[in-house]
């Protein structure tokens, strides 16, 4: 006959707990923490239910020692501080001057200058608006004597700088005003002095359709000046000789002339003046003393002629304009 077996109940294992050391290693603004688990050797083998449990105590336990330990705040290093540095000072120029206080062109005048921390002064003077270097490597104080060019008119400006051996520097300057050793042929005069004496010699003049030439004998120069286009006057050679013949243009226009002499050589072989001032409208105007003159500016300077009605032509620096003045 058959019978059923009844298996044997099961009891239950108790679930085995899993024992977790937290050990905690403090170093300075760090924690360390370690979970040191009690040997496997010693424990029976988990069960589902174990392991379950196991992972929730960890998790339990790791998370209250943890809100248990309490961190240390890191500790700020302290930090380095350089000390401040307080760089030498540079050169000064204490001062630069003269003896006089007005010159004529050609006297020798004395500079003298006193500085501190410097090792070598630099001397010039201004000329055409540029610094033009006269003397270097003069000692930081001391003095020198200058002497003006006897052509330097109106006035003269010096510098001085003096530097260290860094390369550093420091500077001053002055302008010192010279007398006008000559008068200008006419009044009311520039405020300016005159380049040299006014050149005396005889002169011509003669008018032109758009224009007019000037004949100064002393450079055997003719100034031809134009009322329009550009350049509004030019300067060309008196080339010609006494007898010698010029080209003759037929037929003359009623009421005009042929230049002759000086200025018909000039209208006949220069190009494209003919063309720019046209026929004479008035006989050629000699016998007169004419003078020329010149400002003396380092440039853009204007020239003064004497024209043969006792008047004065200026012409512009750069032969850029003329104009004709009443004295």
């Amino acid at each position: 006959a058959c019978r059923q077996e009844t298996p044997a109940p099961v009891t239950n294992q108790p679930s085995a707990t899993a024992v977790v050391v937290i050990e905690t290693l403090v170093v300075p603004a760090t924690v360390v923490v370690v979970a040191t688990p009690t040997p496997a050797a010693t424990l029976p083998p988990p069960t589902a239910t174990a392991a379950a449990t196991s992972a929730a105590t960890v998790t339990t336990t790791a998370a209250a020692t943890t809100a248990a330990t309490s961190v240390p705040a890191a500790t700020a290093m302290p930090t380095a501080v350089s000390p401040t540095t307080t760089a030498a000072p540079g050169p000064v120029l204490l001062y630069f001057r003269t003896n006089v206080t007005i010159a004529d062109p050609g006297q020798t005048i004395r500079l003298e200058w006193e500085s501190e921390r410097a090792t070598k002064a630099t001397l010039g003077h201004l000329f055409d608006g540029r610094m033009t270097i006269d003397l270097s490597d003069l000692p930081p104080s001391g003095a020198y004597d200058y002497p003006i060019r006897p052509g330097q008119r109106n006035a003269i400006s010096f510098f001085l700088s003096v530097e260290d051996s860094e390369g550093r520097w420091d500077s001053d300057g002055f302008t010192l005003p010279l007398t006008c050793p000559d008068a200008w042929f006419f009044s009311p005069a520039p405020d300016s002095c005159p380049l040299a004496p006014a050149r005396l010699s005889a002169g011509a003049e003669q008018r032109f359709e758009n224009g007019i030439m000037l004949w100064e004998a002393a450079e055997r120069r003719i100034y031809i000046l134009f009322n329009s286009g550009s350049p509004r006057w030019s300067v060309v050679a008196d080339s010609w000789q006494e007898g010698e013949a010029i080209c003759q243009i037929e037929p003359v226009p009623p009421g005009r002339i042929h230049p002759s002499r000086g200025f018909g050589k000039a209208w006949c072989n220069e190009i494209g003046l003919r063309e720019r001032l046209g026929w004479a409208t008035e006989a050629e105007m000699g016998g007169y003393q004419t003078a020329v003159q010149s400002t003396a500016y380092d440039r853009y300077n204007s020239l003064y002629i004497r024209a043969a009605d006792g008047g004065v032509y200026r012409l512009a620096p750069e032969r850029s304009s003329w104009e004709k003045l009443t004295p």
